[in-house]
């Protein structure tokens, strides 16, 4: 637990709000060798919601079976940009997102702080695609589609 917590400091000066979920907590848990991602047996549906998603967990998920889930999928996901691409690329996809330019932020920034988290998400999902096809020469789709053949290879 340590070392995973240890991984987020060393990776905050990178790390923003809307940096994709499965990307920080992906990142500690590989960095600090937690392959929780073998524990996660259930076939996956979509990743869509893990791909952009910022924020891990939700109310109403008392037993966190939810969160469970998301974390080993995040693991995974780590695990498998590791893997295929190599740190370096892993990396640079993580702090892209620590680059955003400040007038994309203001772009989706609301006048009300309550609406905060739809504008992270929305900051997500605009630029994860190109973030994917920059670092990982895929868009999202494809992105998918190599994570799948790759969890079915250690399934």
């Amino acid at each position: 637990m340590l070392r995973h917590e240890l991984v987020h400091v060393i990776l905050a000066p990178w790390t923003r709000p809307w940096t994709p979920g499965w990307l920080v907590e992906g990142a500690a848990m590989t960095y600090a060798g937690q392959p929780y991602w073998r524990e996660l047996k259930e076939e996956i549906r979509s990743l869509e919601n893990m791909t952009y998603t910022t924020e891990f967990g939700h109310i109403g998920d008392i037993f966190g079976t939810a969160t469970v889930r998301q974390y080993a999928l995040a693991s995974a996901m780590a695990q498998f940009v590791r893997e295929r691409y190599g740190d370096e690329a892993f990396l640079a996809l993580y702090r892209a997102y620590g680059e955003i330019p400040l007038d994309v932020v203001e772009r989706h920034w609301p006048m009300f702080d309550f609406l905060a988290r739809s504008s992270l998400d929305a900051i997500a999902r605009e630029s994860t695609p190109g973030f994917l096809r920059q670092r990982l020469g895929l868009d999202p789709a494809a992105f998918e589609a190599e994570f799948r053949k790759w969890w079915k290879a250690r399934r």
